[in-house]
């Protein structure tokens, strides 16, 4: 995985250059829980959801990683970053969240 091709990737051209930058630095040293958040989006996608909000899905990984002693955390200003990193690694998803552009 190339994290400069994929910054450059439409889905994070909205997003603020510090922002995106903060989340990939976390993400590539493991110190962020993204994979519950793709383990609970696909759960939610498997349900049989069309739909489902960022960060409600960004709660549940709190809760889960605040009671079983899970690594990282998660900050509100990547929760968007959680949502387009999923959208990206599942395109067949990319309407799963909707998203704001600037």
């Amino acid at each position: 995985m190339d994290i400069a091709e994929i910054k450059n990737h439409e889905l994070f051209k909205s997003v603020d250059k510090k922002h995106r930058d903060e989340f990939f630095k976390v993400y590539e040293k493991g110190e962020t829980p993204y994979d519950l958040f793709e383990e609970f989006t696909l759960k939610a996608i498997n349900s049989g959801r069309k739909h489902y909000g960022a960060k409600a899905i960004a709660e549940l990984v709190r809760w889960h990683t605040a009671t079983e002693a899970k690594k990282g955390r998660v900050q509100n200003s990547h929760i968007t970053m959680y949502a387009r990193y999923f959208m990206y690694k599942y395109p067949e998803h990319k309407d799963f969240f909707r998203l704001r552009h600037k």
